[in-house]
């Protein structure tokens, strides 16, 4: 008895299904409902294509404001480093004279001029130090942030792809010319972020093809 309802239930569930199925095709036949679940579609896609578009623009707007830190501390290591050379090449020199006089390593160690020279250059070092460990975090930092842009332009790209997509099903529906305002728009947006990306570094990087 109980195989018996289940074979009954089985049946019933298909013919529902079947039902279901055919009256979902016919009602998909009509060109106002296929062109409304068209319009839907592209919506949800410009949508998501907005959300990667946000994304680029704030992950370019830090990685061209890290790409000026990272300039700047470059630049405040190089000078440094030669603040650096300056400081060890006055205290060779002042160790020459002094043990040119006859003067010993004690007397030479305690001179004033010397010690100013060395703790000029120790200091120094120390700054370097600093600025070192930050650069390399900026560095790993831009990486990062890179990686994470790049991800987004694919995801642009792939939005573009499936925009056009629709926009070829939309052909026989009356949602054909909504489609080719969305696939319009998208384009426009595309090519304008590729025009305001300066740092040619950055450029290669968010550019959508």
């Amino acid at each position: 008895m109980a195989g018996g309802f289940s074979g009954w239930l089985e049946a019933w569930w298909m013919k529902i299904s079947s039902l279901f199925t055919t009256d979902r095709k016919k009602l998909l036949e009509d060109p106002e409902v296929a062109g409304e679940v068209m319009r839907v579609a592209i919506e949800k896609q410009v949508a998501e294509f907005q959300q990667h578009q946000n994304a680029v623009a704030d992950l370019l707007a830090i990685v061209i404001g890290k790409k000026k830190d990272l300039a700047r501390l470059m630049k405040e290591k190089g000078e440094l480093e030669e603040e650096c050379e300056g400081a060890v090449a006055v205290a060779k020199e002042i160790a020459a004279k002094m043990q040119a006089a006859g003067k010993s390593v004690e007397e030479i160690q305690a001179d004033p001029e010397y010690m100013e020279a060395l703790t000029a250059y120790q200091d120094n070092q120390s700054t370097l130090t600093e600025k070192n460990a930050r650069i390399t975090d900026l560095q790993a930092s831009i990486a990062a942030k890179t990686e994470d842009g790049e991800k987004h332009k694919l995801m642009l790209q792939k939005v573009q792809r499936e925009i056009q997509a629709l926009k070829e099903k939309a052909a026989a529906t009356k949602s054909e010319m909504y489609a080719n305002r969305a696939l319009t728009d998208v384009n426009q947006r595309l090519s304008k972020m590729s025009e305001r990306g300066s740092d040619k570094a950055l450029e290669e990087v968010f550019a959508i093809a």
